[in-house]
């Protein structure tokens, strides 16, 4: 049996032309304790006199297969809500991409004021949102990108400073500088950055984390990577005596 509008159950097929369904009780209690558990909040539509979990375009379908029910959830790769820059209000196509990683939400949205809806700053969703939540959750998601970009990351940034200083790094080959940051929920794209400010920081000291930086950006591509990798070793900290002044172009 194929999904489509008859085995809808949960959300809507072209939100916001088409309103949201739930007509699968058990299927939204399901629903509410995977983004319960997720941190993640539900949102409540103006047209709709109820509040429904996930990105506008989710959709849950539910099948018969002989004697049995089965679920499907599809289109949720927006499930966690966008991050904002102060530029970026109210133009762009941002939030299609521009995501809080879920380390981030974990650590940072566990309280009700703190939490915020997948469809958050979304064409999709935001217009048709009830305007007092939709004013409190955007407030919520404009205090929490600046929190990540200007506290978040200048910590993760003083760290990686001290533990060099300190000597406590393991060995470049054993350093995983990614999955640090996406333990303190920093996505990858802040990396070049990072980057730029260890090199302010670390200007005097013999340090490898700016090698390790690159070799993190370049891994994934090949040779091509590879060849990129050579050309900045000119200005690896090792080869210029733990000075990396040099404005870095990964």
């Amino acid at each position: 049996q194929d999904i489509d509008e008859q085995t809808l159950v949960y959300g809507s097929l072209d939100l916001p032309h088409v309103d949201p369904v739930i007509l699968d009780e058990d299927f939204h209690s399901f629903m509410q304790a995977i983004f319960t558990y997720l941190n993640i909040k539900p949102q409540k539509l103006k047209t709709f006199n109820r509040y429904i979990f996930g990105p506008g375009d989710l959709e849950g379908h539910r099948l018969r297969i002989n004697d049995n029910y089965v679920y499907h959830l599809c289109d949720f790769s927006r499930l966690y809500p966008p991050e904002l820059a102060k530029e970026e209000i109210g133009r762009g196509s941002y939030y299609l991409w521009k995501h809080f990683r879920p380390e981030f939400i974990a650590q940072h949205c566990k309280l009700d004021q703190d939490k915020m809806c997948s469809g958050l700053f979304s064409v999709f969703t935001s217009p048709f949102m009830d305007e007092k939540e939709r004013t409190q959750q955007e407030e919520t998601g404009r205090r929490l990108s600046e929190k990540l970009r200007n506290q978040t990351t200048i910590e993760f940034i003083k760290k990686i400073h001290e533990e060099v200083q300190l000597g406590s790094l393991i060995k470049m080959k054993d350093i995983r500088l990614v999955e640090f940051m996406h333990r303190l929920g920093i996505n990858v794209r802040y990396i070049g950055g990072l980057i730029s400010s260890r090199c302010s920081l670390t200007s005097n000291v013999r340090t490898p984390t700016r090698s390790i930086s690159y070799t993190d950006i370049l891994s994934q591509k090949g040779q091509k990577g590879r060849a990129l990798l050579q050309k900045n070793e000119s200005c690896s900290p090792e080869r210029n005596g733990g000075s990396c002044h040099e404005k870095p172009n990964p």
